[in-house]
């Protein structure tokens, strides 16, 4: 599905007064990271900056 048609759905339900929380495939060519950027844009949110994310912790 289109992120611009995502988008409205999350707006909907966002004026009703629902939490949405969001998963992107990271599987074919490594694109989630930008397509969650696309949708924050889309919905008006400010991408956070990587640098104040801090470390990546380690799985084992």
């Amino acid at each position: 599905r289109d992120l611009g048609a995502w988008a409205g759905v999350i707006e909907r339900l966002e004026r009703d007064g629902r939490t949405i929380y969001g998963y992107f495939n990271n599987h074919f060519s490594g694109h989630s990271p930008a397509s969650a950027r696309d949708l924050q844009r889309l919905l008006h949110q400010a991408p956070v900056d990587p640098a104040q994310l801090g470390e990546q912790m380690t799985l084992f």
